[in-house]
């Protein structure tokens, strides 16, 4: 396996971690080592080129996540981890929700799990650095045709009455059972119907919206919006979902004032849905990654998960229109297919762009360019 340019650095006090580190690391990465917060803060001012760091949390002198601290403040694009031990995991946590640290993990570490948050990490900082976007990428390129207009009858003949059937039903049973039974058994009833009824909720939503974009409706109503604000909100909307299977989450920004012109409802539509397909699509105990890339005239959202991944046909069929990437997809994890459609169509009415790197096994990462405010952001740093 060819190792990436961007070097690795292994920070601990301990020689004897160092080395078993390095040993089981070194096929798939260039690794530097140091041993002290000093030596890492020394190494990185050397010009190395490092694109992520592993530090001990527990260090004497600067401990690892006031290295990272300075770490981020010096080279924000260098991805940081940290190894905890398992008093340290609160102020792990907290540390990856601040976006000081982009994930960490308990001593003693498995190196293979290290091994591949390394490349995610390698990733990302190549993201950040706007080196490779294009790599490896599927554009996507969304238009309305009659084709689309057929496909939505069918969908609404079938799927929608499917959800709306188990409220309906539900609904009967609940008021012949309310009928001399107990609460309890009324009350199960009472979450089915509330479960179907939000995800007929949902689903009418994102159908809306996509005959809406279909119907040439996009792009009006533009505002200037505040693109950090925004995710850190959408983030926070996910995350105990995220919790309930322990998938950790990440944001970094090149700057807290970033802003582009679109529409804000239809830009945190479409982040929902991706933020969300990163959390339902993942592993346990796996990562979401956001970032945002600055470029002349545009800025790009990167969101990765560390998932199945998908092959190219599953891309494609995924962005049918009402289709799932396949058949057992749909049955794991339900829905109709909308997502990845409704966020094409955004991308294209506000010509932006939308393009996908995934591989099987090894996570997907979805990336949003759209134009960039840049009027409103020199306006914003002045006041």
């Amino acid at each position: 396996m060819q190792r990436p340019d961007e070097s690795v650095l292994l920070v601990d006090d301990e020689p004897r971690v160092l080395a078993a580190l390095r040993r089981r690391l070194s096929d798939r990465f260039t690794i530097l080592t140091a041993e002290s917060a000093g030596q890492a803060i020394e190494i990185l001012e050397s010009g190395e080129n490092v694109g992520a760091i592993v530090a001990d949390m527990k260090m004497p002198g600067r401990d690892g996540l006031e290295l990272l601290v300075e770490v981020a403040r010096r080279w924000p694009n260098i991805r940081r981890l940290m190894l905890t031990g398992n008093t340290d995991q609160d102020t792990a946590v907290a540390a990856v929700n601040r976006g000081r640290v982009f994930r960490f993990f308990r001593k003693p570490c498995d190196a293979d799990l290290l091994a591949g948050a390394l490349g995610e990490a390698l990733d990302e900082f190549r993201f950040i650095s706007h080196a490779n976007i294009e790599r490896h990428s599927i554009e996507i390129r969304a238009e309305a045709s009659e084709r689309a207009r057929k496909a939505f009858l069918t969908m609404m003949s079938h799927e929608l009455l499917t959800p709306l059937n188990h409220v309906l039903g539900f609904s009967s049973m609940l008021e012949i059972k309310l009928k001399g039974t107990e609460e309890s058994e009324a009350l199960e009833y009472l979450t089915y119907i509330k479960d179907s009824g939000e995800a007929l909720l949902k689903m009418v939503q994102r159908v809306l919206e996509i005959v809406r974009f279909t119907s040439h409706d996009a792009g009006r109503d533009q505002q200037i919006v505040d693109l950090a604000s925004v995710i850190g909100e959408e983030l926070n909307k996910v995350r105990k979902k995220a919790e309930s299977r322990n998938i950790s989450m990440s944001f970094q920004s090149p700057s807290d004032l970033v802003f582009i012109e679109t529409n804000e409802y239809e830009l945190r539509f479409a982040l929902g849905e991706l933020l969300d397909n990163a959390v339902k699509f993942n592993d346990k105990d796996g990562h979401v990654a956001v970032a945002v890339s600055s470029q002349t005239g545009t800025l790009t959202i990167r969101i990765a998960d560390t998932g199945a991944g998908m092959t190219e046909e599953s891309v494609e069929r995924a962005l049918g229109l009402f289709g799932p990437g396949d058949d057992w997809e749909r049955r794991r994890f339900g829905g109709v297919g909308l997502g990845l459609t409704f966020v094409a169509f955004f991308a294209r009415a506000w010509n932006g762009r939308l393009a996908i790197e995934t591989e099987k096994n090894r996570g997907t990462a979805i990336m949003l360019t759209l134009p960039r405010a840049e009027q409103a952001e020199k306006i914003a740093r002045i006041a």
